[in-house]
């Protein structure tokens, strides 16, 4: 395995730039949403409990917008998860969420389609004409449309 000194620096600032990304994530949650979602050393599980806190939060009908940095939710939005990338929705700007209703995993479609209008729901059920929890967000909302005429 012969690695040339410029492959290892390479990877070593690779490593040390997404460890960075790693930290900010981690210290942005923190100061958010405070000690309870520090449940592990793991991101993926901070990530996890931040999510069932959002959950919890929708249910009982309290605000679920945070004041978190959208960089640090956009980079969270790049990960290969779909925890994650359901995170980033949830709190992402509406302008930004918007495009990941197309997402190839159906429970971050259904948190952008929380957010959208009835139009763009409508537009993202002709691509997935199959996805029933899309169609039940368009149909709440089209009940909520009838309500305020």
């Amino acid at each position: 395995m012969n690695l040339k000194l410029a492959d290892l620096r390479s990877e070593a600032k690779k490593t040390i730039k997404q460890e960075k990304i790693r930290l900010a994530i981690r210290e942005e949650l923190f100061r958010v949403f405070g000690p309870p979602i520090m449940v592990s050393g793991n991101l993926l599980d901070v990530i996890k409990a931040t999510n069932e806190y959002l959950d919890l939060c929708e249910a009982s009908g309290k605000d679920t917008r945070y004041p978190v940095k959208t960089n640090v939710l956009l980079e969270i939005s790049k990960s290969k998860s779909s925890h994650a990338r359901k995170l980033a929705v949830r709190l992402l700007p509406e302008r930004i969420a918007v495009k990941f209703i197309n997402d190839s995993e159906p429970s971050v479609r259904y948190s952008a389609a929380k957010r959208l209008s009835f139009q763009q729901i409508k537009e993202a059920l002709k691509r997935h004409p199959g996805d029933d929890q899309l169609r039940s967000i368009m149909k709440l909302k089209k009940i909520k449309l009838n309500l305020k005429i």
